[in-house]
């Protein structure tokens, strides 16, 4: 029979922050949960041991997290989609930082890589995951998808805070995987997918050094965005008159030329900040 209910803190040791789930069973008691984790630890293939693990709270979250570590170069989709399973039961700061350091080992195996990968995402939306057999996610690169689907049976049995700058630790691992251009296709496709899925907490930006105005010939500037992946909206303003515009620019070294109506020094400006200004030097074009 399945209960809906808050699992007992006291008769079972673990966490307040446990939370109230269908749960298959009684809640498990400190022996179980100590049953439970020695059988991850231990290297129980069938995850039946430690199906339940996540309802042993801080110790659970410890536990797949070591287990997430040691599975950095398994190859076994079977194993690897039961530990996947079992660490987005959790939302815990141990955990992502495992998943985060074994998404950027490139040593690693790609299939725990891939793992790592769904484990973090999951950090920022538990609801939601990246469809796909485990098969197709490993060996096929997604190119510019990034297709979700709900997680309609999933449980989160288990939540410790997040620490205030955990979208800036996602954003940074996923973005020095997804600008390598060594890293496997399928693996720097994934993590742009998941950088794509904290942009709200950490906006995709270019460094304004990135971004270089310059005097063409007659009214005609032209502006270059030099990273390698995020578009840059830039606004241009004449001085001493009322003319100005906005518009973005391709990243990967694009170029993009206007032209003003009046003549006069140009101001480029990112982000609500001027990054730049150019005189019209008055040169004729050709």
């Amino acid at each position: 029979m399945r209960l809906r209910l808050i699992l007992n803190v006291a008769l079972v040791g673990i966490s307040p922050s446990l939370r109230a789930q269908e749960i298959p069973g009684p809640p498990l008691t400190p022996a179980q949960c100590d049953s439970a984790i020695a059988a991850l630890a231990g290297g129980d293939r069938s995850g039946v041991g430690w199906f339940r693990i996540a309802e042993c709270g801080a110790q659970a979250a410890t536990a797949l997290a070591d287990g997430i570590r040691d599975a950095r170069f398994e190859d076994d989709l079977d194993y690897i989609a039961l530990l996947h399973a079992r660490a987005t039961e959790v939302r815990d700061p141990g955990v992502l930082s495992a998943a985060l350091e074994v998404a950027a080992d490139p040593s690693a195996s790609i299939p725990a890589r891939v793992m790592s990968l769904r484990v973090v995402y999951r950090h920022k939306n538990a609801t939601v995951d990246f469809r796909g057999s485990w098969q197709a996610l490993v060996s096929t690169p997604r190119g510019i998808s990034c297709t979700l689907e709900p997680m309609i049976h999933h449980r989160l049995l288990y939540e410790s805070p997040l620490p205030a700058e955990y979208g800036e630790q996602i954003a940074t691992v996923t973005e020095g995987i997804w600008f390598d251009p060594n890293e496997p296709v399928v693996i720097r496709d994934l993590a742009r997918c998941v950088r794509v899925g904290v942009r709200d907490l950490v906006p995709e930006t270019v460094d304004p050094e990135l971004i270089e105005l310059s005097y063409v010939c007659g009214n005609r500037f032209a502006v270059k965005n030099l990273h390698p992946k995020f578009w840059a909206k830039v606004t241009y303003r004449v001085l001493g008159t009322t003319e100005a515009a906005t518009f973005s620019v391709r990243p990967g070294g694009q170029i993009r030329v206007f032209n003003t109506l009046d003549t006069g020094t140009v101001d480029l400006s990112y982000l609500g900040q001027v990054i730049q200004t150019v005189e019209n030097a008055g040169v004729a074009c050709p």
